[in-house]
């Protein structure tokens, strides 16, 4: 028993290492040490957590307020998600959606956040006459081409009332250039119903504005170092009015 449970253990080493080589591309090897342990444990932990947190109703939404820089009028917020574990410990994005996209948890995750978005979004305290307030909620790069992502939107929007135009999705400029046809026609579902589209981290990649004008996206978000950089025709549009801008602080 002892042979045959150590040859299994060196079958799931030698897996992992061969797919932690295939990861780092072409012409790598990986050999399983006690750091490759550590990460294998890592992502099991994380992965573990994510699903019992999916269960347990354990994630939480945090919000930034966008604001008009002319007026200081807030128009809406950003969501923000936060991972609470069994421990009461709070956990940022950073720790955990990398599991996720690399699970495909966040398909789960991403339409969890947009249901309960846009029913928090409903709640919030508006002026007589004032248009309801807009939230941005982000979409991965793997709930982008996950067929199901219209869906999602479609039933958060239908079961809580908010109107599609309060609602805005964002994406990476990495998520859209890496598969650009199925991320238009993705996109371009989603504006037909009525959602805003903007595009986060621009400036950081290697697109154009030329190149971005082939997607229906109203909206750039970048940080300003970012958006400094970016084309010259980008100013030209956002003068125009043909594009928004965000700039994020």
């Amino acid at each position: 028993w002892s042979r045959r449970r150590a040859a299994a253990e060196l079958l799931s080493e030698a897996d992992t290492a061969a797919y932690s080589a295939k990861e780092r591309g072409r012409g790598c090897f990986v050999i399983y040490d006690d750091d490759l342990r550590d990460v294998v444990d890592r992502r099991f932990n994380v992965e573990a957590g994510l699903h019992s947190a999916l269960q347990d109703d354990r994630f939480e939404l945090h919000y930034q307020p966008i604001v008009a820089i002319g007026t200081g009028s807030i128009l809406g917020a950003e969501v923000l998600l936060r991972w609470r574990d069994v421990e009461g410990e709070l956990h940022y994005p950073v720790e955990f959606l990398d599991v996720a996209e690399e699970t495909g948890l966040i398909v789960s995750i991403g339409a969890w956040v947009l249901g309960e978005a846009c029913r928090e979004a409903m709640t919030w305290p508006q002026g007589d006459g004032a248009p309801q307030l807009g939230v941005s909620v982000n979409v991965s790069p793997r709930q982008l081409r996950d067929a199901g992502l219209l869906e999602d939107v479609r039933r958060a929007l239908a079961s809580t009332g908010l109107p599609a135009g309060a609602l805005e999705l964002e994406v990476t400029e990495g998520a859209v250039m890496n598969d650009p046809d199925t991320a238009r026609a993705r996109l371009e579902a989603l504006q037909a119903l009525g959602v805003s589209l903007s595009i986060d981290d621009f400036g950081t990649g290697y697109s154009s504005l030329g190149q971005l004008r082939q997607f229906p996206f109203e909206t750039l978000v970048g940080k300003e170092f970012a958006l400094q950089d970016a084309d010259a025709a980008f100013r030209h549009a956002a003068d125009s009015g043909a594009l928004r801008v965000a700039v994020r602080m």
